[in-house]
């Protein structure tokens, strides 16, 4: 099975006119053609925002494929040239529910980690980080619990005895 190209798919939407994306963030798709062809019938497409990083996306079916979608994706590959051929959108401004062109830019990751520090928009620190497993009441009740083996709290919360025991030391989610 060869992999599958998400971007030149949403390409093919695009260049067929059965998306459009407008300047202001908005995404169509195609509802109805008429029999001649030439009258074309949109409606805005219906768009979540995903809970955890708050980026707006909707569900495509295109090529008897359906795949969920990201709004500034659609937008940056319709409306915003990329002559570096860079792999990322960045929101200029932060705020991740504006997808209008003049907030939208590619980006590599780098560009985006930085520009997501310089406006204190990532943290690394705690539940702020992506990746992080605990919360800080789970981090209290490891701080206050020594009794128990680091091995019984990696097991209850997921993670390595090493991560507890960076919290024990003082290594890791110093700031609880």
């Amino acid at each position: 099975m060869t992999d599958f190209d998400k971007d030149e798919w949403i390409k093919r939407a695009l260049k067929a006119r059965f998306i459009v994306a407008k300047d202001n963030g908005d995404v169509f798709r195609l509802l109805s053609i008429e029999e001649n062809g030439k009258i074309r019938r949109y409606v805005k497409v219906k768009v979540s925002t995903h809970a955890k990083s708050g980026r707006k996306y909707f569900n495509l079916t295109y090529e008897n494929v359906t795949k969920s979608v990201l709004v500034n994706r659609v937008v940056a590959l319709a409306l915003i040239p990329n002559p570096r051929n860079l792999k990322e959108v960045n929101h200029i401004n932060g705020d991740k529910g504006d997808n209008s062109v003049s907030n939208l830019e590619w980006a590599d990751r780098s560009y985006q980690e930085k520009h997501a520090r310089q406006n204190n928009l990532k943290s690394s620190r705690g539940s702020s980080n992506a990746n992080a497993k605990l919360s800080p009441e789970n981090v209290i009740f490891i701080k206050n619990n020594r009794k128990m083996s680091s091995t019984d709290l990696a097991k209850l919360y997921n993670v390595s005895s090493g991560a507890i025991e960076d919290i024990w030391n003082g290594k890791t989610w110093t700031h609880i």
